[in-house]
């Protein structure tokens, strides 16, 4: 790739040369945060990008068909007997989103923990799984199709976020292509950890690495699509005002509905530019736009998310259940060398990007930098969701290891053409690691991947076969799974979503060890008030209670079994 023409091969510094309002940034034009005609452009976006359409379009088409692909060979890869869960990565999780979407389909807009042998009283929380929900009910699509669709859709939008994102903050277009390459396929150095014995974040942590978030779930790509969007539409140079305010608004409401804890990122971000720049010499700043503009955008957001996050907090402290649930809800981050392992090559060009492009000479550079430093210390902040703070931050980063690889194919060094496309090659492994190993584990049918045929055929007929609401007593796996298939409650489903969780646990499984007399174990059940008993091959891979040997199943189909439990 070459520099484009306003870039001189001899000039380090893209920032400190491309500032607006500068000579060498030709005019423009263009919708929203693009100016209009006869202005002068923040950054050299339009230089030589129009001749290379293809490349824009080519690559979302290709992650698309990256992270579709595994879950059809998945599906159709199995043997008689087995059947896909849906779930390449997390299915503990992926069931707990589907059974939030049944609540949806059922007409619900209060969510219950399913999960739970008290559900609670509903609260306004997962509306992005519960309208989904709704939306499948109103097309009338399976739970899947309806939930991967929203996967691909949100990966969609993510890449289009970002492509607007580089367009807007990143000085040239080689930078761009480079960029924008890097948040979409780029990973780091995970594939290299695994000779160490380490499991660097690149290999599980879906919040930190694009790809693997559009390969994992459906909400992830979303969230980071409406930070990218926020951060654009507060920080851009130049925009429509009321554009800027409406985009401003709908980033805050989609993001505070899908992930709340990430508002935190780009209102801390945000404001921490703003001070920057504002502070920072009055010749550069006044060719940057209105203040008034960036702080009003800054404010509809807040004002926007604020009510919600302030309703989930009272909420998840207010609501037993719910309060159990989140005190059960903290995802710490992983050591810090897992996480720089994790970054990899992309973190260690972003570095050399951010020296020797002098990104902190511009108001976009600085919101690059803003970014990467504060989104980077937020990950190790004492906060109960820790790991979720990686969300986004892989995006300025790959926006300054893009400036990386652009100034490397203008230096002297030998092979500067071919070294960037290695470099960068470099990049992509430990995505087709994850690719591979997850779609290797449900072609060998791993228990966590799968299910058997009886397994989907109980949970199908448990659907309209038990009524609405009922309790049962399931093992781990069956508990997690029946809610997303029927309008159930279990005693044990998910570690974070059933209060009491580890507790809640040993006792199912004491339960179905027992040896107590039938009479004995029934009275604890009837105290429990749980109405079924499911037996499946998970169960019995537990034990083989004789207690049920006197109770009369309801349900019978070769190696399960439902027994129905009468009121004391």
């Amino acid at each position: 790739m070459r520099p484009p023409p306003s870039l001189s091969r001899n000039t380090p510094e893209p920032f400190g040369r491309l500032r607006a309002g500068s000579a060498e940034v030709p005019p423009c034009r263009g919708k929203g945060i693009i100016p209009p005609r006869g202005a002068a452009c923040p950054v050299a976006y339009n230089s030589g990008m129009r001749h290379r359409p293809w490349f824009w379009l080519a690559g979302p088409a290709v992650v698309l068909f990256a992270v579709l692909t595994p879950y059809i060979l998945a599906g159709r890869g199995q043997p008689p007997g087995f059947v896909f869960s849906g779930f390449l990565i997390n299915p503990v999780d992926g069931f707990s989103y589907l059974a939030k979407m049944r609540q949806g389909a059922g007409g619900a807009w209060l969510f219950h923990l399913p999960y739970a042998a008290e559900p609670g009283s509903g609260a306004f929380l997962f509306l992005f799984y519960l309208a989904l929900g709704h939306l499948q009910s109103l097309l009338q699509l399976s739970a899947g199709v309806a939930y991967h669709s929203a996967r691909l859709l949100g990966a969609a939008a993510m890449l289009a976020a970002a492509y607007v994102f580089f367009r807007t903050f990143v000085p040239s277009t080689v930078a761009q292509r480079w960029a924008f390459a890097l948040a979409a396929f780029g990973s780091g150095a995970g594939w290299l950890g695994l000779m160490l014995g380490r499991l660097a974040i690149d290999l599980w942590v879906p919040e930190a690495i694009p790809f693997l978030a559009a390969f994992a779930n459906a909400h992830f790509p979303v969230a980071a699509a409406s930070m990218l969007v926020g951060m654009t539409a507060i920080a851009a140079p130049t925009a429509r005002r009321t554009r800027r305010l409406v985009w401003a608004g709908l980033a805050a409401l989609v993001l505070v509905l899908v992930q709340p804890f990430a508002v935190l990122t780009v209102v801390v971000v945000a404001a921490a530019w703003f001070i920057w720049s504002r502070a920072s010499p009055a010749h550069e700043s006044s060719r940057t736009g209105s203040w008034t503009e960036h702080a009003l955008a800054l404010g509809v957001f807040v004002l926007v998310a604020a009510p919600w996050v302030l309703y989930d907090l009272w909420v998840t402290r207010t609501q037993p259940v719910l309060a159990a649930w989140s005190a059960q809800n903290i995802t710490p981050t992983p050591p810090a060398f897992d996480v720089v392992l994790g970054f990899g090559l992309v973190l260690a060009l972003a570095l050399i990007g951010l020296w020797t492009s002098k990104a902190g000479a511009t108001s976009a550079g600085r919101l690059l930098v803003t970014w990467l430093v504060l989104g980077l210390l937020l990950v190790f902040a004492p906060v109960a969701l820790q790991r979720r703070m990686l969300l986004g931050v892989f995006f300025p980063m790959a926006a300054l290891a893009g400036l990386a690889l652009e100034a490397l194919t203008r230096s002297r060094v030998p092979g500067r053409r071919w070294l960037p496309y290695l470099l960068f090659a470099l990049c992509l492994p430990t995505n087709v690691v994850v690719l591979a190993a997850t779609l290797s584990g449900a072609l060998r049918q791993e228990p966590e991947l799968v299910l058997t045929e009886s397994e989907r055929r109980s949970y199908l007929w448990a659907e309209h076969g038990l009524p609405a609401g009922a309790l049962v007593l399931a093992g781990e796996v069956s508990g997690n799974r029946l809610p997303a298939f029927a309008p159930l409650r279990v005693i044990y489903g998910h570690p974070f979503e059933t209060p009491d969780a580890g507790a809640e646990l040993d006792w199912v499984n004491a339960i179905y060890r027992s040896d107590l007399p039938s009479p004995e174990v029934l009275h604890q059940l009837q105290d429990r008030s749980i109405d079924f008993v499911y037996l499946g091959p998970r169960e019995r891979a537990i034990a083989n209670p004789t207690w049920l040997m006197g109770l009369t199943p309801v349900y019978a189909d070769a190696d399960v079994m439902i027994y129905r439990i009468a009121p004391p």
